[in-house]
């Protein structure tokens, strides 16, 4: 997966600059939507959710963690990085509050982590997420919107206007900010849309062929989220708006010194919470508070590069924290892995 993306992103990239770019289309939400985030929530098994009494404690740590220290620490690192840089900090943002997802059934799998306690955490933090990030992101984007230097029409137009052709308009702030409307709208298309389908797709896959059958199709539902991430990403990393990276390098180091920061201590205090806790039910918080759902990051980037083309660069933040998520997560299931057999 990682050479991949690797190639996608260059692929992406080289038709920006050499072949003129692609103007983005709202056709691009949609296709995040159905092609890449709808597939990753299939393998979640909301029966499990019947489990989220006896977890509630981990779950509610967990949603502590991911909605504050998380974003906190995206921040800070964002503060001190990247001050010239202000749509890579808002990709950082985006990352830290956005947790969970397909990753993180696949590695508790493979750690023998605590499923019940795992889909519980994912749930209700995706849950929470919905409500959370169109504040948070919408206060990030004021905050830095002076330092955009946007000139485009987009940028202050709601996207519910744009969808309804004038018929209804965002509600909070003034015509100069940008509402949590304006976010939380297309976060509907992007998240509970895709939630709603996969609930009502597992129901009717189980009455048919049972839940078996859903277990043995694990691989070929990541496989067409995965298809459909490659898909996005090349579109995103074709726009025009990205030629800019190839006129200033510096965009891919600055953004991948505070991504390789926050990671890393994302990843200690996961290592911490293990050997605090050893047990099926440690390693599901681990993962909990380690994992960032980056698909649904890239897609909710789509949502925000909708309104404002010129926040096509956040992808490369998004996109770079695909390179080091997977090699951490594989030391980090090595590491429980070679814990539970000295056990």
């Amino acid at each position: 997966m990682i050479w991949w993306l690797a190639v996608v992103t260059a692929a992406g990239l080289s038709f920006s600059r050499f072949g003129g770019g692609l103007e983005f289309s709202a056709l691009i939400c949609l296709l995040a939507a159905l092609v890449m985030i709808y597939p990753s929530l299939l393998p979640l098994n909301f029966s499990e959710l019947r489990q989220v009494g006896k977890n509630y404690r981990v779950i509610l740590i967990t949603i502590f963690f991911n909605f504050l220290v998380s974003p906190i620490l995206a921040y800070y690192l964002g503060l001190w990085f990247l001050s010239d840089y202000p749509v890579l900090k808002l990709g950082l943002i985006l990352i830290s509050i956005l947790p969970g997802g397909g990753m993180v059934t696949s590695w508790a799998l493979k750690t023998k982590a605590h499923m019940g306690a795992i889909i519980g955490i994912v749930l209700a933090n995706l849950l929470v997420a919905v409500f959370v990030s169109p504040f948070v992101l919408s206060l990030t984007l004021n905050k830095v919107r002076d330092e955009l230097v946007t000139s485009s029409p987009a940028a202050n137009t709601c996207v519910v206007e744009k969808v309804s052709n004038g018929a209804a308009s965002c509600l909070f702030g003034d015509a100069g900010l940008i509402s949590p409307l304006k976010i939380a709208f297309p976060i509907v298309v992007i998240i509970v849309f895709p939630l709603v389908l996969a609930y009502f797709t597992r129901q009717l896959i189980e009455k048919k062929k049972g839940g078996e059958y859903l277990l043995k199709k694990r691989d070929l539902f990541k496989n067409i989220s995965n298809a459909g991430m490659l898909i996005v990403i090349f579109v995103l990393m074709s726009l025009r708006a990205n030629a800019i990276i190839f006129e200033d390098w510096r965009l891919l180091i600055e953004a991948i010194i505070p991504l390789l920061i926050y990671y890393l201590v994302l990843s200690s205090l996961a290592v911490i919470a293990f050997k605090y806790n050893p047990t099926d039910i440690g390693r599901a918080f681990s993962w909990g508070i380690y994992l960032r759902y980056i698909t649904l990051a890239l897609g909710l980037a789509t949502s925000l590069i909708y309104q404002d083309e010129s926040l096509s660069v956040m992808v490369v933040i998004i996109m770079l924290s695909y390179f080091i998520q997977i090699p951490l997560s594989f030391l980090l299931a090595r590491y429980m892995n070679a814990k539970n057999l000295n056990n």
